[in-house]
């Protein structure tokens, strides 16, 4: 009796031990999203979108007189930029969240 028990017991770690060592390929489609989000984050930058942070600033320097509908019009200009390049690859509430942090 004591013997099958102990059979039993090393049985089973051998299940939970196959089991757990086991690896599973991971086919998911996001994958490809989160390559291309993080590709175009993370690689050279995007002068279009530099060129947008940069424009009041460089009215700042240059002593162009800057207002709000010149802050404004940049910051809809980097909006438009930003959904453009991420947009699709998020829901609204977490582009959002992207976008501001």
């Amino acid at each position: 009796m004591k013997k099958k028990m102990i059979f039993v017991c090393f049985l089973l770690i051998g299940f939970i031990t196959i089991g757990a060592c086991s690896t599973k390929d991971t086919d998911d489609s996001n994958i490809a999203s989160i390559k291309t989000v993080l590709n175009k984050a993370l690689t050279a930058p995007n002068e279009e979108l530099v060129d947008a942070l940069l424009k009041p600033i460089e009215q700042l320097q240059s002593g162009d007189d800057v207002t709000e509908s010149t802050i404004s019009d940049a910051t809809n200009e980097i909006d438009v930029l930003l959904k453009d390049a991420y947009g699709e690859y998020f829901t609204d509430y977490r582009y959002e969240k992207f976008v501001i942090q």
